[in-house]
């Protein structure tokens, strides 16, 4: 299910690209570009993250983050030197970091609910004897 789920986001945000790539054709700045990227492409991508991306693969992982990579190499044209520097130039995170980010997030707001407060609790380990 979750390959599934991986291919059909990829598939979706990489569609998007052809906004980068037109707006960029006709003069958007990369703030503009950053911005648009951001709301078109990252959206897609972190949809519902915290309920699938403890279960993805590395493979997955990687597949997710390249679409950012070609975002961000569209975006930044002869400046971009690697995925590193052109996360520091667009003031980015990885897509890696911020699902982390985002499934903590989504912890701590369960545990201040009442109604979920015990969904996250870890469980004592019980001694087994063999």
């Amino acid at each position: 299910w979750y390959q599934r789920r991986v291919h059909g986001i990829v598939k979706k945000a990489s569609n998007k690209l052809w906004v980068i790539r037109r707006l960029k054709g006709l003069g958007a700045n990369t703030e503009e570009l950053v911005d648009i990227f951001t709301k078109q492409c990252r959206s897609i991508l972190e949809f519902a993250a915290p309920a699938w991306h403890g279960a993805i693969t590395s493979e997955e992982r990687q597949d997710i983050e390249r679409v950012q990579k070609v975002g961000l190499h569209i975006i930044l044209g002869d400046q971009y030197e690697s995925y590193k520097n052109a996360l520091q130039a667009t003031n980015l995170e990885s897509l890696e970091t911020r699902r982390d980010k985002l499934c903590l997030k989504f912890v701590r707001k369960a545990e201040s609910n009442a109604k979920h407060k015990n969904w996250f609790k870890l469980r004592p380990t019980v001694p087994t004897d063999k």
